[in-house]
């Protein structure tokens, strides 16, 4: 038998990580140059839009798993 509420509680504890390591500074801002090598600075730009999207899903996600977890609390999501 499947414990929903470990599943659930699992979950949300490994998005509140993957969420803190996206938040996590990545460094001092003058590491960035834009000079001979712009492409250094192009794919840092890079990863942090796809850092900000991943952050999006997590946080969206992260919202549906506490949800779950409120039906659950109440009574109104089954338990399997």
């Amino acid at each position: 038998m499947v414990d929903t509420a470990k599943v659930l509680a699992d979950k949300r504890a490994q998005l509140r990580t993957q969420l803190t390591e996206l938040t996590r500074p990545v460094g001092a801002r003058g590491d960035i140059s834009f000079g001979k090598r712009v492409g250094e600075g192009t794919s840092q730009a890079v990863d942090r839009l796809s850092a900000v999207s991943a952050h999006s899903k997590l946080q969206i996600l992260l919202a549906e798993v506490e949800r779950a977890q409120n039906k659950l609390a109440d009574g109104k999501l089954p338990r399997l």
